[in-house]
């Protein structure tokens, strides 16, 4: 299990995983349940600081994923937790999109805390589709299709795919979201190598 630092609470790009294994460390599983303000308090009696904003979005993400299931049912609960597992204001009041890296991150992270298997409803894998049909995607990223079964298209003919540009700057958008998804593990093994 990891042991929190007290610096963990105010620094910036920490992932969720590292929130969440040291939290069930320190309070057991139950804190999912807390009210926030008892944990903010909770948090700041026993390390000494509040934690920062982000911070306190992540560890929100980390209730929702375990404690309601319509992260994985309503896109606008989904986009709320990818943003705040990608160390991003969640933006409740706003709708939109997310990058492909962040919906890959956030399944990754999801898929990483959630105390039991749920299932994606259409309207989370709609979402997803069209994100990657935005970013122009001709097939889904490993880091998505490891953990959710989405029934993908591209919107271009056959003839299209086989002009080796277009194959270039596929295979390009796909580097890329794997590099993303690499840093952001190895931040993450950092992290957890450091704190024991």
């Amino acid at each position: 299990m990891v042991l929190l630092k007290p610096e963990y609470f105010t620094a910036e790009g920490i992932p969720a995983t590292v929130y969440n294994l040291g939290l069930i460390r320190q309070y057991g599983g139950q804190f999912y349940n807390w009210e926030p303000r008892t944990l903010w308090l909770e948090i700041q009696d026993d390390y000494g600081v509040e934690p920062s904003e982000e911070v306190k979005d992540k560890i929100q993400a980390l209730a929702a994923i375990n404690v309601i299931n319509t992260v994985y049912t309503d896109c606008s609960v989904f986009r709320s937790v990818a943003l705040a597992l990608n160390d991003n204001d969640p933006q409740f009041d706003i709708s939109g999109g997310l990058d492909v890296h962040e919906v890959a991150w956030a399944v990754d992270e999801i898929r990483r805390n959630a105390n039991y298997s749920h299932p994606w409803g259409e309207e989370v894998k709609s979402f997803i589709i069209i994100c990657l049909k935005f970013e122009e995607f001709l097939k889904v990223p490993e880091a998505i299709s490891d953990f959710i079964d989405l029934d993908y298209k591209p919107e271009v003919s056959p003839d299209i795919l086989k002009i080796p540009e277009v194959q270039k700057q596929a295979a390009i958008r796909h580097k890329r979201v794997a590099a993303y998804i690499l840093y952001k593990r190895e931040e993450l093994n950092k992290y957890l190598a450091s704190s024991g």
